[in-house]
This record gives structure tokens, sequence and C-alpha cells, in this order.
């Protein structure tokens, strides 16, 4: 499993939470203003991490500079754009407290809508 790390204060351009047996599939833009179910990103990855859910997937932009490393002392990052499933993903923290990186390179997306 890798490790995600992203940018203090900043959330995903877009969410997306689905639990098949209930019939949710709920997506929202976190920066509409509205309350939403998770408001950062600590909130989440306990939802992804929590059995309710079957998935929770967000949309990265260039903004949020996040990456993802397979080990915490990795050298090498890489950087995401485009969705992902936080299923796939341990809470890394943020990028700036990440004293390992050296390098980050290109990577694309696993997800496609």
């Amino acid at each position: 499993m890798q490790y995600l790390y992203y940018k203090k204060d900043e959330m995903p351009l877009m969410v997306r939470i689905i639990n098949r047996s209930l019939g949710i599939d709920m997506k929202y833009y976190p920066y509409d203003g509205k309350l939403h179910p998770a408001n950062n990103m600590l909130e989440l990855f306990s939802i992804a991490e929590s059995k309710v859910y079957d998935d929770v997937q967000i949309y990265i932009s260039k903004r949020l500079q996040a990456y993802s490393k397979y080990k915490k002392k990795s050298l090498v990052g890489y950087k995401i754009e485009g969705w992902i499933s936080l299923r796939e993903y341990k809470n890394g923290g943020l990028n700036n407290n990440d004293l390992f990186v050296e390098k980050l390179k290109d990577c694309v997306s696993k997800i496609n809508y």
C-alpha cells in the first residue's frame, strides 16, 4: 500500500463516496460553500478506512500538490493528478513534513471517468 502526501489545508476538487448496498453514489465539490460529510483530508481517510462505504474517491489537481510513495522513507515520490481511490493509500500526511523525498516523478491516475 502506498502513502499519500498532500498540501496543508487543501481539499481535492471533487469527492465521490460510494455505498452500493444503500444505493449511495454521492459526488460533491468541497469548495462550493455547503456542508459535506468530510471537510478535510483526515476525515476523508477516516471514511475510506471505515467499513460503511465501499469506496471513497477523490479528484486531485495540481493545487493539492499530492504525491505518493511506496515506503515512508523512500526518496522518490510520484506526483498524482486525476481520480484515485483512498482505499489504495495510507495517510502519509502533509507534504511539507516529509523529510525524505528528494525527487518527484510523474504518475497517471488509475481511475478514469
